[in-house]
């Protein structure tokens, strides 16, 4: 499947997240951010519980998602299933800690490495092909 958008280089409600549990939810609308700095994707906290996600283990975090701390901070991972608007799905795991600004997911760079992410500097804008 090939899914194209542009957009501008900012957060953006164009994606949806769904629990891959039986019982859970439908695709929910969430802001979402890409972040080429990040090596995985992140979901805010208490999303997974909203979504009903399935906890699939534990992450160790220092430095920035740990607040800053030196010492390895524990955050839970979970399984979710990423919908685009034009039906493409991709299954991802997100770890969960506290995201600013109202953002509800981080797109990392493990995600992007299941797709053709392209950024226009000059036209100010993304293509993010699936």
């Amino acid at each position: 499947m090939n899914f194209s958008r542009k957009e501008t280089p900012r957060a953006r409600s164009f994606a949806g997240l769904a629990t891959t549990r039986p019982g859970g939810t439908g695709p929910v609308s969430v802001r979402a951010l890409i972040d080429t700095g990040s090596d995985m994707c992140a979901l805010d906290a208490g999303l997974a519980a909203t979504l009903r996600l399935s906890l699939i283990g534990v992450q160790f975090l220092s430095g920035g998602f740990a607040g800053g701390s030196a010492a390895l901070t524990a955050v839970p991972e979970y399984s979710a299933a990423l919908a685009f608007s034009h039906g493409v799905v991709l299954d991802i795991t997100a770890i969960e800690v506290p995201l600013p600004g109202g953002l509800q997911l981080l797109i990392g760079r493990d995600l992007l490495a299941k797709t053709h992410f392209a950024y226009d500097g000059l036209g100010n804008s993304f293509t993010l092909t699936v």
